[in-house]
């Protein structure tokens, strides 16, 4: 978890724990199954991750794609309303209480204050996704406290060291500045949703949390059941 206690504050607004189901249908939008979908393919996180297969996978391509992108507040607006559309389809309700948010906060920079200390950033791909993975991990296994800083460093280089940014057709600031802020907003809510349930106590939440956020490590190449998070990233248990 990132451990985002101004936006607790700020933001009593309409994510209580039991919204599971709206939950539910953000993490499993089309717009999330594209960027799964994406990581999954582009990613190398481990070379015998995919049916025990003891060959090494092909390394990335080295592009030489910058993965940081100036923010476009069109685009941002864009993502924030994909996303607003997404829980509105499960909930009205939800839907306007979420466009209400994007409109008097800016979660971004909150999550950047919050992330600061551990050397990551928004306007950044890399960062992007080890912020997203770090979310979904923390909320998989019903972990309250930020990772240690030394899993955090290698979670970073092996993203930097594994995505083919270029496959992934990241090759212009617009479409990595989507890319990454779709993921932003998943773990922003994520971090949200999970701190709330697990300050309520609420099990119910908090193992629906838990389901949700393993079936996006999954789609996006991550087995929490067999894989750890250590000083080099995500490597299979042994």
């Amino acid at each position: 978890m990132m451990r985002l206690p101004l936006i607790l504050m700020a933001l009593p607004f309409w994510i209580q724990p039991a919204a599971a189901q709206d939950w539910n249908n953000l993490a499993t939008s089309e717009a999330m199954n594209q960027v799964h979908a994406t990581m999954r393919q582009h990613m190398i996180v481990n070379p015998a991750e995919e049916n025990d297969d003891p060959q090494p996978r092909r390394p990335a391509a080295r592009t030489g794609i910058d993965p940081g992108y100036t923010v476009d507040p069109t685009i941002r607006r864009k993502v924030q309303q994909a996303l607003i559309d997404s829980f509105a389809r499960e909930s009205e309700d939800a839907g306007e209480e979420l466009a209400q948010v994007f409109a008097r906060h800016d979660l971004i920079a909150m999550m950047d204050r919050a992330v600061a200390a551990m050397g990551l950033r928004s306007g950044d791909v890399i960062d992007a996704v080890t912020i997203y993975r770090l979310a979904m991990w923390g909320a998989a296994k019903g972990i309250t406290t930020p990772q240690p800083q030394l899993s955090v460093t290698g979670l970073r280089a092996q993203t930097a060291a594994g995505f083919d940014l270029a496959g992934a057709g990241l090759d212009n600031p617009a479409k990595r500045q989507q890319f990454a802020e779709t993921l932003l907003y998943q773990a922003v809510l994520m971090d949200l949703v999970s701190e709330r349930a697990h300050k309520s106590a609420d099990q119910a939440a908090i193992q629906g949390l838990q389901g949700t956020a393993r079936r996006a490590l999954l789609a996006s190449g991550i087995d929490p059941d067999r894989m750890e998070l250590t000083g080099q990233g995500f490597v299979t248990k042994r």
